[in-house]
């Protein structure tokens, strides 16, 4: 970090310094001969620290059969490391909240925190990690760079959040504007506090720990960096990202798989609600992650068909001009839409009835045109999260996303009605036009769950639609697995 902007930090009159409480025991605890009632009578001096440690030993966190009543009962079941930690944790905490922070936004901020403190803990768990505390602790503290960053340049600092759509957009903002971004501000605190290297070093390098050469403190910062981005799938607004980050992450660090991954973020959410008011702080307990999840699985859908169309306009200048994308580019986010949501999707699969009969009467330019035009009939049903594509010569798909068989049947029918009753103009010559419609989806009603199978499930049904005299809708449907 720059010496000026490490100068600045060291003459900041308006950042909070550490706690006399926590000063006092992180001394009493470096004594060699420290006794629990020595820290007993010490930590009873802030009744509202020792109110927290009483509800920690007795909340989710520990999981104790029986409640404990008596400080001195709990600093003997945690042990004077943990003590430690935990006062430390919750009197600077206390701290860093009454700072005058006009401008900025603390119960944002605060809430991030949580949850972060939150995942830091049950990820450190299910590492059977040793050092749990230190993972709390480090978790709620990793972002007090922001808070420092805000004292200093407080105009400055005000602006550069309102700009950062993210949190990985205000490292980048905070890096170009200041020099450095908030983990090595926070960092550069923790030293100025004389915080143990266990606390420090997270903090310090919570977007960074393969910068971190002790084993132990590496992996108590990679916890503190995928705890931040499950704070971020609750307090941002786009949570696509950070689930796919997290679910990464279970699958090499913890062997789950993306449904136990979401149990997770659930037992996340659940636990934050209990941990919060240990900081006097509210989270929105009404998230509900069912439907950050949902939203989430839109948002991949819809950034995968983005990237899908972008490279189908580059390559292919005649879909570009309908709105189209190939039948690769459909099949490729098909199926990347059913392996990564749970939810029901749809295909209708679209055929111009007596195509040939047109272009014997009326010529191939005329028979190409109507091929043309006719996605002017989709409307709404091309557009994001949805998809449309050229599946062969004389056939178009439309992937509808989360939509079951019965509402796929309807739009299908719609579509049909639309086409049916509105001929098209072409100079001075008007051609009737019909279509056919196969419809496939993978709701609970249905035996498709891959996109082969759906694809030729909309076949299938496609060819039903024809049989039975054309201008019709038809679904296939199967009391077994399609094959």
């Amino acid at each position: 970090m720059e010496a000026e902007l490490l100068e600045r930090l060291r003459q900041c009159e308006t950042l909070p310094t550490l706690p006399a409480v926590a000063v006092q025991v992180l001394e009493l605890v470096r004594r060699p001969n420290c006794q629990i009632p020595q820290l007993a009578r010490l930590i009873s001096k802030d009744p509202a620290l020792a109110s927290k440690i009483l509800k920690t030993v007795n909340s989710s966190i520990y999981a104790r059969p029986k409640k404990i009543s008596r400080l001195t009962q709990a600093l003997t079941l945690l042990g004077l490391h943990t003590v430690r930690v935990l006062a430390l944790g919750f009197s600077l905490a206390n701290n860093l909240k009454s700072y005058k922070n006009k401008g900025f936004r603390a119960l944002e901020f605060w809430r991030r925190c949580v949850y972060s403190a939150t995942a830091a803990l049950t990820l450190a768990q299910r590492m059977h990690l040793e050092m749990l505390e230190e993972a709390f602790i480090a978790g709620l503290l990793t972002d007090v760079g922001m808070l420092a960053l805000h004292a200093m340049y407080p105009g400055d600092y005000d602006s550069l959040c309102d700009r950062a759509r993210t949190h990985g957009d205000l490292l980048k903002l905070e890096e170009s504007l200041f020099g450095a971004d908030h983990a090595k501000v926070g960092g550069a605190l923790a030293e100025l506090w004389q915080l143990p290297d266990t606390l420090a070093t997270p903090i310090a390098h919570h977007h960074s720990p393969a910068q971190v050469e002790n084993p132990s403190l590496r992996q108590l910062a990679e916890i503190c960096q995928i705890a931040g981005r499950c704070a971020d799938v609750f307090v941002e607004q786009s949570a696509a990202g950070a689930i796919e980050e997290l679910r990464a992450f279970g699958k090499t660090h913890l062997k789950l798989d993306e449904a136990q991954c979401d149990g997770l973020l659930e037992q996340i959410s659940r636990r934050a609600g209990e941990i919060a008011p240990l900081f006097d702080i509210r989270v929105n307990t009404d998230v509900s992650v069912e439907e950050i999840l949902r939203r989430a699985n839109e948002s991949v859908i819809q950034l995968t068909l983005e990237a899908r169309r972008s490279e189908s306009q580059c390559e292919t200048p005649a879909e570009q001009r309908c709105g189209l994308v190939d039948r690769t580019t459909l099949e490729c986010t098909l199926a990347r839409a059913l392996k990564e949501t749970a939810h029901c999707h749809a295909l209708l699969l679209i055929s111009v009835d007596h195509l040939s009969q047109i272009a014997g009467e009326h010529g191939t330019k005329i028979a190409d045109a109507v091929m043309s035009r006719l996605p002017e009939f989709f409307g709404e049903l091309a557009r994001s999260p949805n998809l449309a594509a050229q599946f062969q010569e004389d056939r178009f798909a439309i992937l509808l996303a989360y939509t079951d068989r019965h509402a796929a049947l309807a739009r299908a029918e719609a579509l049909r009605r639309t086409i049916h009753e509105s001929p098209l103009d072409f100079a001075r010559l008007t051609v009737p036009v019909t279509v056919s419609i196969g419809v496939a989806a993978t709701d609970a009603t249905s035996p498709f769950r891959s996109a082969p199978q759906l694809l030729k499930a909309a076949e299938l049904a496609l060819d039903a639609a024809h049989h039975a005299g054309q201008n019709k809708v038809r679904a296939l449907s199967l009391s077994q697995p399609a094959a």
